[in-house]
C-alpha cells in the first residue's frame, strides 16, 4: 500500500512523462557511478648492524647498511640476510625475530626490520690446508696474535743457480691469506729464521742469517706490523765474523731486541745485541760480554723482552771440556749491565745441555736447562728465589723474576 501510493504521487506530479516540470527526478533505477578504489602501501625499513647485506623479495631492499621500500598491503614479503666473510647473523630484530637466515612479514601496516651481524665462532678442529708457496719451500716458521693474525715465513728455493731466498705471506681474519712475497732481496742464500710477536699487539719482528757479504753469513731483520704489514729489511751487524745462532724478542710498543753469537775479536764465538724502535730503527751492534779468553766460546744466546721494555739474555759458555749459562739484562732504554754467571759448571760430574727462555705479561722470565748428573759426582740444586728446599733432576727449572729499575732486584 505504502509503495502504490508513492508510485500515484510520482504520476500525480508528472513523474515518468515528459509534461512540465517533468525532469525534477531521473527515472527510477539510475544511479551515479561509485569512484575507483585507491590502492593502499605500507613502507618497509630495515636497518643492519655489523658487516652482512640484506635482500627481498619481491624486489625493494637490497642494502648494507639503511634501506625502506614500499608494498602494496597484504603482501608477503621474504627478506635474507647475507653474511659477509668471517661474520654470521647474529639475530634479527623489530618485525622479525630469531636468526635464521629468512624472515617472512606481512605488510598490512608500515614495518620496521633489524639485521645484526657478529663475529662467527671459531671453528673446532682444523680447516682446509691452503698452499702458500712454490715447490721447494723449506724451514717454514710462524706465528699468531691475540686477534687471529698470523704469519709464516719460508726458505725458497728459486733462480740460477738455485739459493734459498726469504718468502712470507700474512693471514687476516676476514680475508684470508696475502699474496706471498720475497722479503729480502740479497743475492746470498737464506740459512736460519726466528719470529717473535707479541700477542696482545700483533706486532712482530723476523729474524734470519743470509750470506749477504764476503766475509759469510749476516744478521738480518725486518719489523711486521699488524696494520701496515712487512716492514723493510735492514742488516743489524757489520762485523767481519760468522754470524752463529740468533734470538730476538719484542713487546707491544714494537721495540725488539735480537741478541746473537758472532766470531769477534779474539776469532772466537761472543755475544752481540742490537735494539729496534718504531721511531729510529735499528741501533749499532754491541758486545754484551766481555770473555775473550781463546778456546772458549759463547754461544745458544736467547732473549726475551718485557712489556716495559726491558730485555733479558741468557747463553751458555763452553771451552770444551765444562759449560756454564750466563745472563745480562738492558733497560727500556737498551742499555746493558754487567754479564753474571747464572748456572755455573760445578766439575767434571756435571754437564749443562739445551736451555730455552720465555716471559709473561708481569715480566717474570723462566730459563730452563738440561742437566746431566754423573753417577757418584757431588750434587746442588737450584731451585727458584724463596723457595724452601731445593730438587735435583736430570731436567731442572729456574725461575728468574725481574722488576722494573725502580724496584730491588731479588737475589737467591
Amino acid at each position: 500500500m505504502v509503495w502504490a501510493g508513492a508510485l500515484a504521487l510520482l504520476a500525480a506530479c508528472g513523474g515518468g512523462g515528459g509534461g512540465s516540470g517533468g525532469g525534477a527526478l531521473p527515472p527510477l533505477g539510475i544511479f551515479p557511478p561509485a569512484p575507483s578504489p585507491v590502492a593502499t602501501t605500507h613502507r618497509l625499513e630495515v636497518g643492519i648492524t655489523g658487516n652482512g647485506r640484506v635482500g627481498s623479495q619481491p624486489a625493494g631492499i637490497d642494502c648494507t647498511d639503511r634501506c625502506s621500500a614500499d608494498f602494496s598491503a597484504g603482501t608477503e614479503v621474504v627478506l635474507a640476510a647475507t653474511p659477509a666473510a668471517g661474520q654470521v647473523l647474529g639475530s634479527w630484530g623489530g618485525a622479525c625475530s630469531g636468526n635464521a637466515g629468512t624472515c617472512t612479514v606481512r605488510m598490512d601496516a608500515a614495518l620496521d626490520v633489524t639485521a645484526t651481524f657478529v663475529a662467527a665462532p671459531p671453528v673446532i678442529g682444523w680447516g682446509d690446508a691452503a698452499a702458500l708457496s712454490a715447490g721447494g719451500a723449506s724451514l717454514p716458521k710462524t706465528a699468531i696474535d691475540a686477534q687471529g693474525r698470523a704469519l709464516v715465513v719460508w726458505r725458497q728455493i728459486e733462480g740460477n743457480p738455485q739459493v734459498d731466498r726469504l718468502w712470507g705471506s700474512r693471514y687476516l681474519p676476514g680475508s684470508g691469506w696475502t699474496a706471498p712475497q720475497r722479503l729480502e732481496a740479497n743475492a746470498g742464500g737464506v740459512r736460519d729464521i726466528r719470529i717473535a710477536i707479541d700477542k696482545p699487539s700483533g706486532r712482530a719482528v723476523v729474524l734470519w742469517t743470509q750470506l749477504s757479504s764476503v766475509t759469510g753469513y749476516d744478521l738480518w731483520a725486518l719489523p711486521v706490523d699488524p696494520a701496515g704489514g712487512w716492514g723493510s729489511p735492514a742488516l743489524l751487524e757489520t762485523g767481519t765474523g760468522i754470524v752463529g745462532n740468533a734470538s730476538v724478542g719484542i713487546d707491544a710498543n714494537g721495540n725488539a731486541v735480537a741478541v746473537w753469537s758472532q766470531i769477534g775479536p779474539a776469532t772466537r764465538f761472543s755475544i752481540y745485541a742490537n735494539r729496534y724502535t718504531p721511531a729510529g730503527g735499528w741501533g749499532t751492534a754491541a758486545l754484551i760480554e766481555t770473555n775473550e779468553v781463546v778456546g772458549s766460546v759463547d754461544g745458544d744466546p736467547a732473549v726475551v723482552v718485557a712489556g716495559s721494555g726491558e730485555s733479558v739474555a741468557v747463553w751458555k759458555r763452553s771451552d770444551g771440556s765444562s759449560a756454564s749459562l750466563w745472563t745480562n739484562r738492558a733497560n727500556a732504554n737498551g742499555t746493558w749491565t754487567t754479564a753474571t754467571e747464572l748456572v755455573p759448571d760445578t766439575g767434571t760430574g756435571h754437564s749443562i745441555g739445551a736451555h730455552d727462555l720465555a716471559i709473561d705479561a708481569a715480566g717474570n722470565a723462566l730459563l730452563a736447562w738440561g742437566q746431566a748428573d754423573l753417577p757418584g759426582a757431588a750434587t746442588s740444586g737450584r731451585a727458584p728465589c724463596g723457595s724452601s728446599a731445593s730438587r735435583r733432576a736430570r731436567g731442572r727449572a729456574a725461575l728468574r723474576a725481574w722488576a722494573h729499575p725502580s724496584s730491588p732486584r731479588k737475589h737467591c
